[in-house]
Formats: C-alpha cells, sequence, structure tokens
C-alpha cells in the first residue's frame, strides 16, 4: 500500500537506494516513523541524499574528502546508531529543519558504533579529527543493540563523557530505568508525526547545543 504524504505540493517516495519525489511516501514495515493511526498524516520534506547508501548521512563521504574538514582541528559531529534507513533519512531531515548544523553521520547498529568511534573495518579511514557532540541512539538494532551498547559505552572512559539520547520506540518503564541506569542523557520516545520530530530535535538543539557546557 503506498503510503502518500503531501509536502510542499509533493509527494514522497521512500525507498531503499531510491527516492522517487513524484508519487508518494511507502515506508518500511519497519520504519518507527510510518506508525501512524489510519488516516492521519505527516509532513515529510524532501530528503537530501549525500552519499551513496549512505543512509541520509555522511559516513560513505569520507574516504574522498567530500565534506572539507580541517584535518588540523576537531570536527564535531552528530552520531545516529539506527538500523533503518529511512529512519535516518527522516531523522536527518528533521535535525536539518531544526536548525541543527552539525555534520551528521550514522551507524547501523552497536557493533558499527563502536567501529566508527574506534576506526575499525569500514571506518579505518575516517578522519581522527571527527568527535561525537553528541550519540542518538535506537535500542532496537541487529546485532549488538543499542542496550548492550550504552552499557559498553559508559564503561569505557575514552567514551563515557559523550552524551547519549536513547531515541526510541520502547516505552516501558523497565526500559526507561534501564537506560538511565546504564549512562543514558537522555530518554526520547520516538513521535508519530515528523512535526513533533522536528521540535523534538528543535529541543534538542536548543539544550545540548546551544545551553549546556559539553567536554
Amino acid at each position: 500500500m503506498v503510503f502518500e504524504v503531501p509536502w510542499k505540493n509533493r509527494y514522497f517516495h521512500f525507498k531503499k537506494g531510491n527516492i522517487d519525489s513524484s508519487r508518494g511516501v511507502e515506508p518500511s514495515k519497519n520504519s518507527s516513523f510510518s506508525r501512524v493511526p489510519k488516516g492521519t498524516s505527516r509532513k515529510v520534506p524532501q530528503p537530501r541524499v549525500v552519499g551513496e547508501n549512505s543512509g541520509g548521512c555522511a559516513h560513505e563521504r569520507l574516504k574522498n574528502g567530500e565534506d572539507g574538514l580541517d584535518q588540523g582541528k576537531d570536527e564535531y559531529i552528530l552520531l545516529i546508531a539506527e538500523d533503518d534507513e529511512e529512519d535516518r533519512l527522516i531523522l536527518e531531515e528533521a535535525s536539518r529543519e531544526a536548525g541543527i548544523t552539525l555534520p551528521i553521520h550514522c551507524v547501523e547498529n552497536g557493533e558499527e558504533l563502536f567501529d566508527f568511534l574506534g576506526k575499525r573495518n569500514k571506518f579505518s579511514d575516517r578522519p581522527e579529527t571527527l568527535k561525537p557532540l553528541l550519540i542518538l541512539l535506537d535500542l532496537n538494532m541487529p546485532k549488538l543493540d543499542g542496550r548492550q551498547a550504552l552499557e559498553a559505552l559508559k564503561k569505557e572512559d575514552r567514551y563515557k563523557e559523550i552524551p547519549v539520547i536513547v531515541f526510541t520506540t520502547s516505552n516501558t518503564r523497565n526500559e526507561i530505568s534501564r537506560a538511565y541506569q546504564s549512562g543514558a542523557s537522555s530518554f526520547i520516545i520516538k513521535p508519530f508525526s515528523f512535526r513533533t520530530l522536528v521540535d523534538m530535535m528543535k529541543v534538542i538543539k536548543h539544550y545540548w547545543l546551544e545551553t549546556v557546557e559539553l567536554p
């Protein structure tokens, strides 16, 4: 079934590896932002693809030097750990609409999160200057899930100071309590509405990027 969502008199069609802005939105079954009540709609802006198979994020451009990084200075980034490609695209667009100007980089599971941080495997050529200022972490991911990744992050001295915002569909009291006990800085339940998502990203921008002092 095609899920058509209007945005500025156009319709958007999300598919893995291909974005067609002429028809509508056909979210994957796994996309958290697709779960809206029947008969309602949400606005989705046109995604900005920044690299082939990048899932809307920038990590595929690193090897080619397309980010224009100054190799002599730290480059602070927003790091998103999310296994669903469409959710990554929507998160990036919501971040941009909220005014977040940090470069956004994505990983698909907890193992890739540590590969990125440790410059291993496909991230071995990541510039040393890239520093996550903030991590958005989904809980339900394959391989190493967000719960395990969070606990491991907070046990390592070199990573424990990075603020981690859990961003997930899980909403049980046990999940929330476990996340905070494991060292999460915030726990946010994914919204159904794109507009609500943008508002949430504005709050994150105001608090984490403009108000508090980070290491």
